[in-house]
C-alpha cells in the first residue's frame, strides 16, 4: 500500500498528509494557509481597534461576533454592491441629476438607498439571537452591553449613508456650508434612527430560530421575519420620513440656523440615548439578561 508520505517529494506544492491518506492536490494547502492567515490577522485587526476604544470587553465581543456574523454572509456583499451601484450608477443620467436637485432636500433620496440596502438589516439584527441566548446567559452579557454592542456594531453603516450623501452632493452642485449641513444632517439622521430602530428590533429576540445552517437560512438572518422586526422596518421608514420633514421645514421656514443645527443635534443625542436605554430595559425584562 503507498502512504501519502511517499508521494510527496521535496520541492512539490503537495504536503504529506496522515499516513494512509491521499496527498492534497498542488496549491490548496498553500491557499487554506493563505485564507486562515489572513482571517487570523484581520481578527486581530479589530480586537486591537476596539481595545483602542476602551469598551468594556462584553461590548467588544458583541461587536466582533456581529460583524464576523455580517461578513461570513454573501448576501451581505450583495447589499454592498447594490449599495454601490445605487450610489453611483443612476445619477450618470442627466434626468435624474435633474430630479435631486428639485427635491425640497437631498436627504430623500440618500436615506432612501440607504433604507433599501441596509435597513432589513438593522431591523433583524435581535431576531437571530435565538438560538444564542443560552451564550448570553453563561457569559454574562447584561442587556445595556448587549444593546450598546449592537449600536456600535451597526454605527459604521452612518458611513454608508455619507458616502451616499457625498455623491448627491457633487451632483447637486453644492458648496461650502449647506455641503457641511447635508452632511451633518445625514449623520445624525443615520445614527438616530439605528439606535431607534434597533430599541423595537429588541423585541424579536427570541423568536425566530435557525437550524440547517444552510446558505437560505443565512439569508433569512437578514430579512425580517418575526413581527417586532417587520415594525422595526417600517418604524425605521416612518422616522426618517418624519426627520426628513423636520430638515425641509428648518430650510424653508427661515429658521436661524445655528440653533436648529443645535436643535437637531442635541435632539438626536438624546433620542439615541434614550433608544439604547429602552433596548437595554426591553432585554433585561423580557429575556432575563
Amino acid at each position: 500500500m503507498v502512504r501519502g508520505e511517499d508521494l510527496w517529494q521535496p520541492g512539490t506544492e503537495t504536503r504529506p498528509p496522515a499516513s494512509g491518506m491521499f496527498p492534497i492536490p498542488p496549491g490548496l494547502y498553500e491557499r487554506l494557509t493563505a485564507s486562515i492567515s489572513f482571517k487570523k490577522d484581520q481578527g486581530q485587526r479589530l480586537m486591537g481597534f476596539l481595545s483602542a476604544l476602551h469598551l468594556p470587553s462584553t461590548v467588544q465581543a458583541v461587536m466582533l461576533k456581529e460583524w464576523f456574523s455580517l461578513r461570513r454572509s454573501s448576501i451581505t456583499k450583495f447589499r454592498l454592491i447594490a449599495w454601490l451601484i445605487l450610489s453611483v450608477v443612476p445619477f450618470l443620467h442627466p434626468g435624474l441629476r435633474s430630479f435631486v436637485i428639485s427635491l425640497p432636500s437631498q436627504l430623500i433620496v440618500v436615506f432612501v438607498i440607504w433604507v433599501f440596502c441596509f435597513g432589513e438589516l438593522i431591523a433583524a439584527a435581535y431576531q437571530s439571537e435565538a438560538d444564542r441566548l443560552g451564550i448570553l446567559w453563561l457569559a454574562a452579557v447584561k442587556p445595556g452591553q448587549l444593546a450598546l454592542g449592537k449600536f456600535l456594531a451597526y454605527l459604521p453603516l452612518a458611513m454608508f449613508v455619507l458616502g451616499t450623501a457625498g455623491v448627491v452632493v457633487f451632483v447637486s452642485g453644492l458648496r461650502g456650508m449647506p455641503v457641511l449641513l447635508v452632511l451633518l444632517f445625514t449623520f445624525i439622521g443615520a445614527v438616530t434612527s439605528i439606535a431607534f430602530s434597533l430599541a423595537l428590533a429588541a423585541a424579536a429576540m427570541n423568536k425566530v430560530f435557525y437550524h440547517s445552517g444552510s446558505i437560505s437560512d443565512m439569508v433569512l438572518e437578514q430579512v425580517p421575519l418575526a413581527f417586532p422586526s417587520m415594525a422595526s422596518f417600517f418604524a425605521l421608514i416612518g422616522f426618517l420620513v418624519a426627520y426628513c420633514y423636520i430638515i425641509v421645514y428648518i430650510q424653508t421656514s427661515g429658521v436661524a440656523l445655528m440653533a436648529s443645527v443645535g436643535g437637531v443635534l442635541a435632539g438626536g443625542g438624546i433620542l439615541a440615548v434614550l433608544a439604547i436605554a429602552v433596548t437595554g430595559f426591553l432585554l433585561k425584562h423580557c429575556y432575563l439578561l
